[in-house]
């Protein structure tokens, strides 16, 4: 994770979207650049399932594993792409709106 003016850049190897609730794809060998009010993702590969993400509704949530944590984004996919279970390259997804999750360790059990 590298910081930057205002925001960060961090990559990653695979990484989630969702849609309606649901994960609708994933994103492989992504980077992230940005901050919480203007981001940017951009992903080598993509899978996005034509039962969820029909094109005509862009906006997608992006859900992203960094470090035991989780960063989620509400953005648009910025260019063209095909929902039909196969990989293809290149996805960008924009975005105005970030939050920061941070997954908890499994409490310890006594035994």
């Amino acid at each position: 994770m590298t910081a930057f003016g205002h925001g960060v850049r961090l990559r990653g190897d695979m990484g989630e979207l969702w849609l309606h609730g649901m994960k609708a794809g994933l994103v492989y060998r992504w980077t992230f650049s940005g901050w919480k009010a203007d981001w940017r993702m951009e992903a080598e590969r993509y899978k996005l399932d034509p039962l969820l993400y029909r094109g005509e509704r862009r906006e997608i949530q992006v859900r992203l594993s960094v470090h035991g944590n989780m960063i989620i984004g509400k953005g648009v996919v910025w260019n063209d792409c095909q929902a039909d279970n196969t990989t293809h390259r290149g996805i960008v997804v924009k975005g105005t709106s970030l939050s920061w999750q941070k997954q908890r360790a499994v409490p310890a059990m006594a035994t």
